[in-house]
């Protein structure tokens, strides 16, 4: 309650004297709709004054020239007996004079106005029907002019500022006039009408709780959650199963900003959110904060570094209970590391908690099997924050109503568990949808602060937390959120600051069976993991190739993982793994062989000529290799760099022989795989080799051999002439012939 409401208590005079109490009266309904009763604020907890602070918004007719007092006559009252009476009650009748000073002079004959309390109801179905339909039996009624608690505010409204006694009943039937007596302590509805001239024209139903003090309850904790990004956003050009175009998604999260901004703004309450980090981009080029007061993104970063916290996310939306099936926890690790550092840059002075993850599709997906809750607990994830509606879809969930306000359990196996924070779903009174229906803030605030205090009220002993959000995760609209926050001032345990964080989140355990998800995850990595990884071999493989610094090998592969998102169609799967593999292939085909031809080796030492073509725009390094039986080759293959355009490799071999015979050659990459499909060419070696250069230095032996004895033969025959000369020519030859 505001303080100038506060300070009112205990003023709230009686102008009805005869008190009365109706059995089995259904919820007070106007029987003339030209006016309507607005609740602005009252007090929820209750201990001896029932404060409620209303608009009256029509066309009821009064008179406001200014005057200080008014005197009006308490009448008897004409109605039932009490409510817990057998006919045997009495009618009290007097007459009392009073003055109560009232900024504006409205005639007593104008309307009166009736404040009925109710009896307590005993669960949240009972709160619903009576802020809906049936506000149950009457315990106790007082009845006042409308002048004594009607006054015109700053912009003309008619307002109703109602503090009404109350007290237990000590009697079986209501004995003190001006207070409002009440039988049992709980949550009880209360009544508030306006009547002109005998009818009904305006009505109003709220709740209130008598007597929760007095049980020394422990603390119930109201955190906000939100997740930004919504279930069916697209990240970057990753593609998802609904078809949400980007100008969609910019407004809707430009919407979900604003509310959030808000909350933070006015709010006190601890807000967890999960920021999807693809945001971020959008968040720096300030197209996010249009809405906002001056359009900045600086007070909104502000804003989240004092009065808000950030779940971790992992960078890519990778779900951890796929990736823990398909082996990838290594993978999902890695991004949570770029995920958190991503936030940590965009909001640096924002603390970011491993602590608490949301099973929803706003983050990645609703299924949590026991390995991906493993996974997270080995991250750090110490709580699952859910929706009703996904937590139905765990098996093991009890059949009959569950208390959200505790923790229920995840079962991990072998006595371990993981507790699961689950938003009611009541808390759609606080999405900002709810705001332009006919229900006012403290209106939607008063419906879920009941309904969470009959939960309290089964055990007040029990530690509890309650969970803010609109609809799907989304923040919360401010004005119910500030309305709660009002209610909870007088919280006779007191209301908690606490962030929701590791140490925050522990409840103790309301009972509620462990759950377990029955089916596999919703995203099948397995089957995709096969597909990439091929890709990513090949990748590697091709980097071989290209020149240092080259982006494409990094830009396929940040490709490649993005497949493993959990919004990823099946289409967008196929047509991204095909670019990059046409991609792939269309730098390995660059490479063309000669499909065939005869190289001619003129020597033991010849090199082998080859012309490789490179038909791309990029200079490719490889490795040329060659095989022959009848060639001597290179040990290891030959590593060439192929420039753009036709390039002749000269490997240097030797022929064993001469003849014609095949030589295989092979182009590989500089990791050793195969670029293109091998060719055979044909070698013909003219050189003599092995026996023929042996026959050959043979006959010039023997070449040589002829021609010595040649000479030397006839060189004999010139030596026996000269001599046969010589010895012709000798005296003694003389001689002798003379004789």
């Amino acid at each position: 309650m505001t303080p100038g409401v506060r300070s009112r208590a205990g003023a709230f005079v009686v102008a009805i004297g005869a008190v009365l109490v109706l059995l089995g009266t259904a919820n007070v309904r106007a029987d003339d709709a030209r006016s309507v009763l607005v609740l602005r604020d009252q007090r929820f907890f209750v201990t001896d004054t029932i404060e409620l602070d209303y608009v009256l918004i029509g066309d009821l007719e009064v008179s406001t020239s200014p005057a200080n007092t008014t005197t009006t006559t308490l009448i008897p009252a004409d109605d039932a007996a009490p409510e817990e009476d057998d006919g045997s009650s009495e009618t009290t009748s007097s007459t009392t004079t009073s003055t109560v000073p009232i900024p504006v002079a409205i005639p007593s004959d104008t309307g009166l106005v009736r404040v009925a309390l109710h009896r307590p109801v005993t669960d949240r179905f009972g709160v619903a029907t009576a802020l809906t339909s049936n506000a149950g039996p009457i315990v106790d009624v007082l009845t006042v002019p409308l002048a004594n608690v009607a006054s015109v505010d700053d912009d003309g409204r008619l307002t109703l500022r109602l503090d009404v006694p109350t007290m237990p009943r000590v009697g079986p039937t209501p004995r003190e006039l001006d207070v409002l007596e009440y039988v049992d302590e709980g949550v009880a509805p209360v009544s508030v009408s306006v009547m002109s001239n005998g009818s009904i024209v305006a009505a109003h139903t709220t709740m209130i709780d008598i007597g929760l003090g007095r049980q020394a309850p422990a603390p119930m904790e109201f955190a906000v959650v939100a997740a930004i990004g919504g279930a069916d956003t697209v990240a970057n050009d990753i593609g998802t199963n609904a078809v949400v175009d980007q100008t969609t998604r910019l407004l809707r999260v430009r919407t979900e900003v604003e509310a959030l901004y808000a909350v933070l703004n006015d709010s006190s309450l601890p807000v967890l959110v999960a920021w999807d980090p693809s945001l971020n981009a959008l968040l720096e080029e300030g197209g996010l904060t249009v809405g906002l007061d001056d359009g900045a993104d600086t007070p909104f970063r502000d804003l989240m570094a004092t009065s808000a916290e950030l779940a971790a996310l992992p960078d890519r939306r990778i779900d951890p209970s796929a990736a823990a099936l398909a082996g990838l926890d290594d993978l999902f690790a890695d991004e949570m590391v770029r995920g958190i550092d991503a936030l940590t840059a965009t909001f640096p002075d924002t603390q970011v908690r491993r602590s608490v993850w949301f099973a929803h599709p706003a983050v990645t997906e609703t299924a949590i099997t026991v390995d991906g809750a493993r996974a997270l607990r080995t991250l750090g994830t110490r709580a699952v924050v859910m929706t009703w509606d996904a937590f139905t879809l765990f098996d093991g969930r009890p059949t009959g109503p569950i208390d959200t306000t505790l923790s229920a359990a995840l079962d991990l196996g072998a006595g371990v568990t993981m507790p699961i924070l689950i938003v009611d779903p009541v808390m759609s009174a606080f999405d900002v949808s709810a705001a332009s229906g006919a229900a006012s803030p403290t209106d939607r605030a008063v419906r879920v602060l009941a309904e969470m205090t009959t939960l309290r009220r089964s055990d007040a002993g029990l530690a509890r937390r309650v969970l803010i959000a609109g609809n799907d995760l989304t923040p919360p609209d401010a004005q119910a959120v500030n309305a709660l926050e009002r209610l909870l001032i007088d919280d006779p345990a007191g209301v908690s600051g606490d962030p929701l964080s590791l140490t925050a989140i522990t409840a103790a355990s309301s009972g509620i069976d462990t759950v377990v998800w029955g089916d596999g995850p919703d995203v099948d990595l397995a089957t995709r993991r096969l597909v990439i990884q091929g890709l990513l071999e090949q990748i590697d493989d091709v980097a071989s190739m290209l020149p240092d610094g080259d982006a494409r090998p990094e830009t396929w592969r940040s490709q490649l993982i993005d497949l493993y998102e959990s919004r990823l169609t099946v289409e967008r799967f196929d047509s991204v793994t095909a670019e990059v593999s046409a991609a792939l292939a269309a730098i390995r085909s660059a490479v063309v062989l000669p499909a065939s031809g005869t190289f001619n080796l003129t020597g033991r030492d010849s090199p082998l000529p080859l012309q490789i073509e490179n038909t791309g725009d990029t200079a490719l390094s490889v490795l040329v290799k060659i095989a022959s039986a009848k060639l001597e080759v290179p040990p290891d293959p030959v590593p060439v760099i192929l420039a753009p355009g036709t390039t002749v490799v000269r490997v240097e071999v030797a022929a064993r022989a001469n003849g014609t015979f095949p030589v295989l050659v092979e182009v590989l990459s500089p990791r050793g795989l195969p670029v293109v499909e091998a060719t055979t060419v044909t070698a013909r070696a003219n050189s003599v080799t092995g026996l023929g250069r042996l026959v050959a230095v043979g006959l010039v032996l023997v070449l040589l051999s002829w021609w010595y004895s040649h000479l030397r033969k006839g060189r004999r025959s010139d030596v026996d002439r000269l001599l046969d000369d010589a010895i012709s020519e000798h005296p003694s030859a003389s001689r002798s012939s003379d004789t």
